[in-house]
């Protein structure tokens, strides 16, 4: 009866999750359907055989039949509505999302063109230090952005080569900087607030699971994979709450290059799609490929 009770208050819920799965889950409901027709009939032919009586008649197995059952129990117009509302929320934020990002790179390339580019680093290593301040936000979008607009700014002073190291470099830098910020002012000096913690999550299961990785003396190898895969902001703070050295931490940060180059690489090569020739061809083509 409980649960029932529950079901019931939460049933708009309810029917939001069921909406969500079916726009997500579709292919594989008909794969899933197909398979037990399949397998059903494969019970008729082979259970005679066997001299073993077949208790489920219908053409779909018993697990589907009771599926099917359930479905024809629900809210159809509320489900599908839902469902509906969720695929245009889905395509209207991708597209929105999409759209925004060339359109404010666009614009954050244009305004940096004419700067040198000592001032464009300054501007992308203060937002980034910016962006790397909030708990959400992960890394890979400011690495992004440094191998968009430095190698359109540093093409000219160094290259379009010699601009992507730079960039990788840059970045690079950022990051560990960024990791030393956190540990040190806002794990060392913040660590106690209530409110830091919280942001942390410091008593779920997977920072519980960390702390027990990275207070582990040396640099190991699990170590190495939280500090580098892990999310940004929450490592490195843990890391300051832990009360560990710095040094060690950065040393095992430095493999996080391998993460950096390839997003700045992609950036960049997002540029270097867009660069013409004097003929109106394009001068970089592979790079859009």
């Amino acid at each position: 009866q409980l649960i029932e009770d529950v079901m019931e208050h939460h049933k708009a819920h309810l029917d939001l999750i069921k909406g969500f799965s079916v726009l997500a889950l579709s292919p594989l409901i008909i794969l899933f359907l197909a398979v037990s027709i399949l397998h059903q009939i494969v019970r008729k032919i082979t259970y005679p055989c066997r001299g073993r009586s077949l208790e489920h008649k219908g053409y779909l197995s018993q697990e589907a039949s009771e599926f099917v059952e359930d479905f024809k129990s629900w809210n159809h117009s509320q489900v599908l509505t839902y469902s509906v509302y969720c695929g245009i929320g889905y395509i209207g934020f991708a597209v929105l999302a999409s759209k925004f990002t060339t359109l404010f790179l666009s614009w954050l390339i244009g305004y940096t063109s004419t700067m040198d580019i000592f001032a464009v680093t300054g501007i992308v290593v203060g937002v980034g230090m910016l962006m790397f301040m909030l708990p959400p936000v992960p890394g890979l979008p400011i690495y992004l952005t440094s191998g968009i607009v430095l190698v359109s700014v540093g093409t000219e002073s160094f290259g379009i080569y010699g601009a992507i190291t730079y960039a990788c470099f840059v970045s690079w830098a950022l990051k560990l900087f960024a990791c030393a910020v956190q540990q040190c002012v806002i794990g060392g000096l913040l660590g106690g607030s209530i409110s830091v913690k919280q942001a942390v999550a410091i008593n779920s299961d997977a920072v519980r699971a960390m702390r027990l990785v990275l207070s582990e003396p040396g640099i190991t190898s699990g170590k190495v994979a939280i500090l580098v895969g892990g999310p940004d902001w929450p490592v490195s703070v843990l890391c300051g709450i832990l009360g560990l050295k710095l040094l060690p931490i950065l040393v095992g940060t430095l493999p996080v290059i391998a993460i950096i180059a390839p997003t700045v690489l992609s950036g960049s090569f997002s540029y270097m799609s867009s660069i013409e020739t004097d003929n109106d061809g394009l001068k970089y083509p592979w790079a859009g490929m």
